[in-house]
């Protein structure tokens, strides 16, 4: 991925997410129903002025299932988003083997911090491939913990009566 200091982060994976459709600009304006030349400038990572609106932000991500443009934005925002599980009734088995891979991942992640203050110089790049590690790791934290969600026992209703009680 090209970084360049003076190109707004959002900018750069639009234009990201574009290039790496397969066929580029053309093929995923086409797949949008949509001028290619109009596409093209809006994810130019060189034009300030144009972006996708909320509704093409939407389906691009969507279309694409490359959501580094939503996961920008998120960042943007301090904020961050995390996958959703797939399966409606995930197996313990399942559930043990998510942990561990994500376990996993959490040490690549540290393994990769260490990396990066180790030789007393940080860069930019660095700090941004941490940073993303980082929030891929929470994301697939949370990811778990909405599993975990769907498997936990609904809480005890309490009657209207002992409610009232307190």
């Amino acid at each position: 991925m090209d970084h360049f200091e003076d190109i707004d982060p959002l900018k750069q994976a639009f234009y990201d997410v574009a290039r790496d459709f397969p066929g580029g600009v053309v093929a995923l304006a086409k797949r949008l129903n949509t001028n290619a030349g109009s596409l093209q400038n809006k994810v130019n990572r060189n034009n300030e002025h144009l972006y996708p609106n909320i509704g093409e932000f939407r389906a691009i991500t969507l279309l694409t299932q490359d959501f580094r443009a939503l996961d920008q934005l998120n960042i943007d925002c301090g904020r961050a988003s995390y996958p959703l599980p797939e399966t409606a009734f995930p197996a313990d088995m399942d559930l043990l083997a998510a942990s561990a891979e994500w376990q996993t991942d959490v040490g690549k992640t540290a393994q990769a911090l260490r990396d990066t203050i180790q030789d007393k110089r940080i860069t930019r790049d660095e700090v941004r491939l941490v940073r993303d590690e980082l929030i891929r790791d929470f994301q697939r934290g949370l990811a778990m913990v909405a599993v975990l969600e769907r498997m936990a026992e609904p809480d005890k209703i309490k009657p209207i009566a002992e409610a009232r009680r307190g």
